[in-house]
């Protein structure tokens, strides 16, 4: 009977702690989010940079092709 009441102090136990961890990991998982969207956005802002970059190089080659021929 007292082992019983040990396992079941044990159980008890260990579903306060596997609950405050859920509770600890929330509002850390909430940030990793936000900032994950956040880091999305700016490499999406970076790649568009990028393209248009890109482009730019693109025209000026052809200009200077233009302006040689």
């Amino acid at each position: 009977m007292e082992v019983t009441q040990q396992i079941m102090s044990n159980v008890d136990t260990l579903k306060i702690i596997m609950l405050l961890g859920i509770v600890a990991a929330t509002p850390l998982c909430f940030l990793l989010h936000r900032s994950n969207k956040e880091l999305a956005e700016k490499n999406r802002r970076l790649e568009s940079l990028d393209d248009d970059i890109e482009l730019g190089n693109q025209n000026d080659i052809e200009d200077k092709r233009a302006h040689a021929a």
